[in-house]
């Protein structure tokens, strides 16, 4: 089954229309000066289906996806990190010919790995899955754009807050020695009046084994959870529960039937196929989910004095560190991070966790005198770099923790 619709608007916030990359620049007129984006991810026919039983909308659709290229965001205008990134997949491909870079028009730049490096087939959760192997390669890529369903900008299209057009760039000029500024000078105009869609990529058919393996890596990030066989008499209830789990999970009809069909084997005996048909469907056409336990990296904090006692805000900066915290050891800045332990710089973190300097500095004092972390300034030259924080509260590498 071909994979060749996605989801385009312009502007961002407008309705979603599904289109090709063979008719997406017949909307090229109207989108001139707007923002304008497509999902990144590609669907089979049955993304029309559910529009149509939808009122138009692919708002909430769950199929299959695919993508011919695997999209980074380096959400970073410095030329010298932009270098680091390419070189380290040179290093890895071995050539950079079919790899394709934007710039996005103000803030960083897009690049476009071929799908075919990695052995990437049509699957369930593909944003998450690419999303594991971001972290995982651990080279800035900024991770929101691993989003089911998420706009990624159109190649020559404005960017109207940056003020400038995403721009196809030539990766011999960055690794020469290109500047911003000299890229900016290229992006004030489109250098087609198209999208570009067509013929982007060669076919790569032949994965390369370090990405294949990373691709292959990801299988278990669904943590899919199903019940297993049972005898006669609880096989169609069973079903029925597969059936919600998969929907909770947020699996596709078609692919929970598989399932569904896989775990009957293991029933004592087999139901009729048909049956668990029957029941998977019933699941999905209701309003019911099943209730999954709560994840035991939070489920502490239900009955933690100390954390009930928290105002919101230090609540919020009490997840952020847990979120934060390493599940295993690696280097930072020449410094070994071990697990359970992040790095803090009071200036970046507080950035990206959208607090004040201040306020959030007074927080960690609080928490650090409170005994729920520890901390290790970084010095270097009579100046302190960072701090390395160890929460002492709690393990989130917990052994119930395993997706990691």
């Amino acid at each position: 089954m071909e994979y060749k619709y996605f989801q385009f608007a312009s502007p961002f916030n407008s309705r979603r229309l599904i289109t090709t990359a063979e008719d997406v620049d017949s909307f090229w007129d109207k989108s001139k000066g707007l923002d304008t984006g497509r999902s990144w991810q590609f669907f089979n026919t049955s993304i029309n289906d559910f529009c149509k039983n939808h009122n138009g909308s692919p708002s909430g659709y769950q199929g299959k996806s695919n993508s011919p290229f695997i999209p980074i965001d380096i959400d970073n205008t410095d030329t010298t990190n932009l270098k680091g990134v390419l070189n380290r997949f040179g290093e890895i491909i071995g050539y950079l010919e079919f790899i394709n870079l934007y710039y996005s028009g103000k803030k960083g730049y897009h690049i476009e790995i071929p799908s075919g490096y990695f052995g990437v087939e049509p699957c369930d959760r593909l944003p998450e899955r690419i999303k594991r192997m971001m972290v995982q390669l651990d080279i800035g890529a900024d991770l929101s754009l691993y989003k089911n369903n998420q706009l990624y900008r159109m190649n020559n299209s404005l960017n109207v807050n940056g003020g400038c057009y995403k721009t196809k760039l030539d990766i011999t000029d960055i690794l020469d020695g290109m500047e911003l500024e000299d890229i900016k000078a290229k992006t004030k105009s489109p250098l087609l009046e198209s999208f570009e869609m067509n013929g982007s990529f060669g076919k790569i058919t032949e994965p390369i084994p370090t990405l294949q393996n990373l691709w292959e890596s990801t299988h278990d990030i669904t943590k899919l959870k199903v019940s297993g066989g049972v005898p006669e008499g609880y096989r169609n209830a069973n079903a029925y529960d597969i059936g919600l789990s998969l929907k909770t999970q947020q699996y596709c009809e078609e692919n929970a039937i598989e399932i569904g069909k896989s775990q009957n084997q293991l029933n004592d005996p087999p139901l009729d196929d048909k049956e668990v048909i029957k029941a998977i469907k019933s699941a999905y056409k209701g309003d019911f989910y099943k209730k999954f336990p709560f994840n035991p990296v939070f489920q502490h904090l239900k009955e933690d004095v100390y954390w009930n006692e928290l105002n919101n805000r230090r609540k919020v900066v009490y997840f952020y560190m847990l979120m934060d915290a390493n599940v295993r050891e690696h280097i930072f800045e020449g410094v070994r991070i071990k697990a359970n332990q992040f790095v803090f710089g009071k200036i970046k973190t507080a950035k990206r966790w959208g607090m004040k300097i201040e306020t959030l500095r007074k927080d960690m004092e609080k928490f650090q005198k409170d005994g729920i972390i520890t901390r290790n300034v970084i010095s270097r030259d009579g100046k302190n770099l960072f701090s390395i924080i160890t929460i002492q509260s709690f393990d989130v590498t917990h052994q119930l923790y395993p997706h990691f």
